[in-house]
């Protein structure tokens, strides 16, 4: 079902253009599944070099779904994604680990899709397909196997693109398309009710004969949506729309009506030209010395030389079908003098004191020194002074410069001029000559209703003084733990990051150095207790340009307000945690990194949260989403941690770090205290998640879990 077009030509004359884009949806689920979605959790995974022929330089994502006896199939797992790396095609792919399916399940398909390494989509295999049908279910806990080289599965390892995986909450599908080349995609259009077969939208005109990208996304019931990096894009070229048969017409003939507004008044006098004429009710005459305004007349010289004319005898201007731009045109300059040229015709107003700034594109032909000048003239248009820019380049070439009028400055005329003195008859091009009056922001441009002008801004045009830039959220940059490893012994804990980037709303960056190491520590803090838990803050300060870790004004509790706004959120610095816990072992040492947004405090993907709208994955949930807790309805903000590894807890309804706080009654304790006897396992590379409650209440700082039990958020989130 290839993409398709359709041509209106609508009243005025220009064409619709209407783009149809046919899909395959995915099956919905069956109420008679017997068996769950997989939990994949604890699914390895290995790439190796050699033994397949996968090309290397993509993002694979593998799904698995459970069938039960009936042949009924469950939701797909959660997608396993899966990084090639460039430098060889011929790896394979294996998926290991402790099984992840329940009871009920008798067998199980594998799909397959592949995503651009880049994080924007895929033109080829987008789609997740089934590779694999009908595999056994692994025996025991342990014997999970699946092996992809590229070549061993269905359709010849490619997959058959016709069997997708079961969808649990498509509501619609949207498009989205881009011209080829460019980054943003524009919304096109979706489908009105339930999936549909196709989406249509419309198209400027002007897009025909170029290539289009076109994307879908999945769109649920809550109105997330696929995310762009795993879409498929599938390109298409707009053919040509203009009917052969539209044409412009002909002139409207003289005297059918056609009114060209009346006839001129002409003074007798004599004079020729424009003088001829008087002012009419309408239109005046303008002066020679024009106002502040600074109009070149024919600057892209495309109405030949008009406008312009040569300084004397010796000079010789014509236009040219030469230029930097397509279809552009030039002034030819041809003189054997210096200061000799082209001179434009009018004469602006100046005053002294008025800055100028002007560019032209100019091309010589290696000796000509060019020079596009301001000049400088009295009342009496005696020459005072000039400023200009010079190039002999030859090929195209924009100079520019800022001039200053001097004392007794009336006018101003802009020339294009030789300023070598080789001798000799030499030609240079010049075109789009551009000239602005710099305007001042003392006088010149005044406060407005809606923008007014700063204060404090000194000479290198930065504001030296805290102001109160409200309501303007986000101008905090913001960081987090990950980076940062500590090491401990029942009465010291020793601090040390990597390096990493600190991004800013802006747009910037910040390059954190790494500061100290496991073998050296960059910040001791010693004289502790044992069996204690302790909290640290951390903060980059921009003009150092360094680091720093401090312990929490409380020592063993969440530092206060004051010291969270003023030390680790003082002028010049962005936080980068504002709670991160240690605890000091009872006896030997011990030891652990940061992440996970709040102390490497985290949960599994398919960990339920209440939120206004009920239970929900965390990983299907929103960047922004409304929560439901003790105190009401609360947006936050959801963190992920990508690939983490280590120790957690399975609590029956998802995993969860040790360090995350629980509430036990009126106590926070962590998760290792309250799910104590709880089964813990190792994880590798998964991605864990937290919740940051937009709130100043610290009361409100908590969110519910599946089960009942109240999580903590330990970060106050800046506004």
């Amino acid at each position: 079902m290839p993409i398709s077009q359709t041509t209106v030509v609508k009243s005025y004359g220009a064409p619709e253009i209407n783009v149809h884009v046919p899909f395959i949806a995915p099956p919905p689920p069956s109420a008679a599944c017997a068996t769950a979605k997989p939990i994949v959790g604890q699914v390895a995974v290995t790439v190796a070099p050699t033994g397949g022929s996968i090309a290397g330089g993509q993002n694979l994502y593998y799904h698995l779904a459970a069938v039960d006896l009936l042949g009924n199939e469950s939701i797909p797992s959660d997608p396993i994604e899966v990084i090639i790396p460039p430098g060889t095609n011929t790896n394979q792919v294996s998926l290991a680990g402790i099984s992840p399916f329940d009871s009920s399940a008798a067998s199980f398909h594998v799909y397959r899709s592949i995503g651009a390494p880049n994080g924007v989509g895929a033109t080829a295999g987008g789609t997740p397909a089934r590779l694999f049908s009908s595999q056994a279910v692994p025996t025991n806990c342990s014997s999970l196997s699946v092996t992809d080289t590229g070549s061993n599965g269905d359709n010849g390892g490619v997959g058959d693109p016709t069997k997708m995986p079961i969808s649990q909450d498509v509501n619609k599908v949207r498009a989205y398309w881009q011209l080829a080349g460019e980054s943003q995609w524009r919304f096109g259009g979706e489908t009105l009710n339930g999936q549909g077969s196709a989406v249509d939208f419309v198209v400027p005109h002007n897009v025909q004969g170029q290539s289009i990208n076109v994307q879908l996304r999945s769109v649920d019931r809550n109105l997330n949506e696929t995310p762009e990096s795993l879409a498929p894009i599938a390109s298409y070229t707009i053919a040509a729309a203009y009917p052969t048969a539209i044409g412009i017409g002909a002139a409207p003939p003289v005297g059918s009506g056609f009114a060209v507004g009346g006839t001129p008044i002409i003074d007798n006098s004599g004079r020729t030209g424009i003088d001829s004429l008087l002012d009419g009710a309408n239109y005046v005459r303008g002066a020679q010395n024009a106002g502040s305004a600074i109009t070149l007349d024919n600057a892209n010289f495309v109405a030949g030389t008009s406008g312009w004319s040569a300084l004397d005898a010796n000079a010789t201007i014509s236009q040219v079908s030469s230029s930097p731009f397509t279809n552009g045109k030039a002034l030819q300059v041809s003189t054997a003098s210096q200061f000799d040229g082209a001179g434009h015709t009018r004469r602006f107003k100046a005053n002294p004191g008025d800055k100028f700034f002007m560019s032209c594109w100019v091309n010589s032909d290696g000796t000509f020194l060019a020079k596009v000048q301001i000049s400088y003239l009295d009342g009496s248009g005696a020459f005072l002074g000039s400023d200009g820019a010079v190039s002999s380049s030859t090929s195209w070439t924009q100079v520019s410069f800022t001039g200053t009028a001097p004392a007794n400055t009336a006018t101003i005329q802009i020339v294009l001029i030789r300023a070598d003195a080789t001798g000799g008859t030499h030609i240079c091009w010049f075109t789009n000559p551009h000239v602005v009056r710099v305007a001042s922001l003392d006088n010149e441009v005044g406060d407005g209703l809606t923008f007014r002008r700063l204060l404090h801004v000194e000479t290198d045009n930065k504001i030296h003084v805290s102001t109160a830039l409200n309501p303007q959220g986000g101008l905090v940059s913001y960081g987090s733990n990950v980076g940062f490893s500590d090491s401990t012994t029942t009465t010291s804990i020793g601090i040390w990051n990597t390096a990493f980037t600190i991004y800013n709303p802006d747009g910037s960056t910040f390059s954190a150095p790494a500061t100290g190491s496991s073998g050296s520590p960059a910040w001791n803090f010693t004289g502790l207790t044992a069996n204690t838990t302790f909290h640290f803050g951390a903060y980059y300060d921009v003009a150092a340009g360094t680091i720093t870790v401090v312990m929490s004004d409380n020592r063993t509790s969440i530092g206060s307000i004051q010291w969270q706004v003023q030390t680790i959120n003082g002028d010049g610095r962005i936080p980068l945690f504002i709670d991160w816990t240690i605890a000091t072992p009872s006896s030997g040492t011990g030891g652990g990194t940061g992440g996970g947004g709040g102390g490497g405090t985290c949960f599994c993907g398919d960990t339920r949260v209440r939120t206004a709208h009920g239970l929900m994955e965390f990983a299907k949930l929103p960047l922004v989403v409304e929560i439901e807790n003790r105190t009401g309805k609360h947006l936050a903000d959801v963190l992920l941690h990508e690939r983490h590894s280590g120790e957690m807890i399975d609590t029956g309804f998802g995993l969860v770090t040790p360090e995350h706080l629980i509430a036990d009654g009126e106590l926070w304790v962590p998760a290792s205290a309250y799910f104590a006897g709880r089964p813990r396992i190792q994880v590798r590379d998964i991605t864990v998640f937290n919740l940051h409650v937009r709130t100043g209440d610290d009361v409100a700082r908590h969110y519910i879990l599946e089960s009942g039990d109240i999580a903590h958020n330990f970060k106050q989130f800046f506004q």
